[in-house]
């Protein structure tokens, strides 16, 4: 009793009562769920669609900010009685924002999509090869039918791309769509022809150029085949090499006169996939043993040659290149590649991580989980390669990997080290500075648990500025426009779609690229799930 009363007079001193302690303590706790419950309204379906154009109120936008920001991802999770359980299983739609004087006016149209119009034409989800198995999950022969479906991949929701006037929607399947950007209405498939190969969601323009760079990989016969389209929508392949497992190369790097494609030690076993195990994460394996093989390719060649160099890289895994660019000297050029690098693929190769819509659903289990231990890290990579050419020499020459950061003159190598400290993911830059040395990335952060986010503005000289989210909104990947006639790398502004977890809705925010202060917010009348990427297309 004498020590309970101390105490209780000791907080009666300090202005606290124990009645206080426990209704903080409780407090903390409530406000954490208030916040992990915000952050679960990301991975909910958003089945509204805005066909016709709506003037959303109250805007304050800069008066130059003319074009449109169309943003492509997931928001139709659950069809019947079943539901997929990746975030990149979920169907994909369109949002679109024109912006004209000050106003934005807002559109949103699901993919029509042959998965889609099939699901929607039978009123259930249909057997198809998925991240993660559906729930509750497909029977063996609806598996097996899925393998034997011959219609093409397309529910491309991950990225949007443009060649010459023609618009589509990306995923790493090769059965890109192409679709209206003033309707949103989905017209056809980029290429019928190639439905059913790998691709990269990123596809690359060339430096200075109008032209299209991506790459197929035929998963039955591990050739991948390097390709530009021109802005005529003609193709020719560039390149070709022969790999040795089933490759996910999300995006890759191109330079004035070269493609550097990454291919990293994350194989997928395809003969698992008699078993009856269905879905990509089950089949994926990383090797931890093996090395990045990085190919270096001509992208002038006028046929499909093999690559001219390749380098040994040690084991790490990447979605995203930054940027790249060369510096041509009398007897070598230097290649510079700028990425978001992880140590290993547990990210993408696991079903306890992030994106599992089981683990998003449920903040309970994310703490136990691995979802929110990824470590993504700018790494620079710089490539030595020799001007003359090597026509008596077999192709590709393999250079070395060193661990220090000196290039060498006469050296065929290649090194790699970290930018900065600190940790981001979906990178933007000045597209005036694609393919030319530059100083500014953009990139989403976010700390231990999902509880903080922020949207970093990183140097290369790993100096930093940040908007800090208020607690309990979640902003999605920034997007740099550029004022017009603007001097500056950094002169515009950085827009992004934020989820306000307790107004439940989504609102449009600019932030001055240069100081990153927050210049307006613009709420929708919906919630827009976690989307992935989105381009920005000026007024012409």
């Amino acid at each position: 009793m004498r020590i309970q009363t101390c105490l209780l007079h000791l907080s009666s001193i300090i202005g606290f009562n124990m009645h206080n302690i426990n209704s903080a303590i409780k407090n903390r706790k409530n406000n954490e769920n208030i916040i992990m419950n915000g952050f679960v309204k990301g991975w909910s379906s958003a089945p509204e669609e805005y066909i016709e154009p709506i003037l959303l109120k109250k805007s304050s936008f800069p008066k130059w900010l003319d074009g449109v920001l169309v943003r492509n991802g997931p928001a139709l999770f659950e069809v019947g009685a079943t539901r997929v359980n990746h975030q990149f299983d979920g169907f994909a739609k369109l949002n679109k924002f024109n912006f004209s004087k000050g106003n934005v006016y807002y559109q949103s149209r699901f993919l029509q999509s042959n998965m889609y119009n099939r699901t929607m034409n039978f009123g259930q989800l249909m057997p198809h090869f998925s991240m993660l198995p559906t729930i509750p999950r497909f029977t063996y022969l609806d598996q097996m039918y899925s393998l034997l479906f011959k219609g093409p991949l397309d529910n491309n929701n991950i990225n949007i791309h443009m060649t010459g006037n023609i618009i589509y929607a990306t995923s790493d399947s090769s059965a890109s769509s192409v679709f209206d950007i003033n309707t949103l209405e989905t017209i056809r498939l980029l290429d019928p022809l190639f439905t059913r190969h790998i691709s990269a969601a990123h596809p690359q323009k060339q430096v200075n150029g109008d032209d299209t760079i991506n790459y197929l990989c035929d998963p039955t016969n591990l050739i991948l085949r390097l390709y530009r389209d021109s802005p005529d929508g003609i193709r020719n392949f560039i390149g070709r090499v022969k790999l040795d497992h089933v490759p996910l190369i999300h995006s890759f790097a191109v330079t004035e006169d070269y493609v550097i494609i990454f291919h990293y030690p994350l194989d997928m076993n395809t003969a698992a996939l008699v078993t009856g195990a269905c879905s990509v994460v089950e089949i994926m394996r990383w090797m931890q043993d093996r090395n990045v093989v990085a190919y270096v390719f001509d992208l002038h060649s006028s046929h499909s040659a093999g690559p001219k160099y390749k380098f040994n890289i040690p084991p790490f895994f990447s979605m995203h290149c930054i940027n790249a660019f060369q510096e041509r000297y009398e007897e070598r050029t230097i290649l510079t590649i700028d990425l978001i690098a992880y140590p290993d693929a547990e990210f993408i190769a696991s079903q306890d991580t992030y994106g599992t819509l089981d683990l998003m659903r449920d903040p309970s289990q994310i703490i136990d989980s691995k979802s929110h231990k990824m470590t993504p890290e700018m790494r620079r990579i710089k490539m030595n390669i020799p001007n003359e050419e090597h026509k008596r020499l077999k192709i590709p020459i393999t250079g070395k990997f060193v661990e220090n950061t000196k290039i060498y003159v006469d050296d065929l190598i290649c090194t790699m080290h970290s930018v900065c400290s600190h940790t981001f993911e979906m990178p933007c830059i000045n597209k005036k500075l694609r393919g030319s040395s530059y100083q500014f990335v953009y990139g989403i952060t976010t700390s231990h648990m999902f509880k903080k986010w922020g949207i970093t503005k990183t140097s290369i000289d790993s100096t930093y500025k940040l908007w800090t989210a208020p607690e309990n909104h979640f902003p999605s990947e920034p997007i740099f426009v550029s004022k017009p006639n603007s001097y500056d790398e950094d002169d515009g502004v950085v827009l992004s779609i934020v989820l306000d977890g307790l107004k439940n809705a989504s609102y449009i925010l600019c932030l001055d690229a240069h100081t990153m202060n927050e210049i307006s917010s613009t709420y929708l009348p919906v919630i827009i799930p976690f989307d992935v990427h989105g381009k920005w297309f000026e007024h012409k």
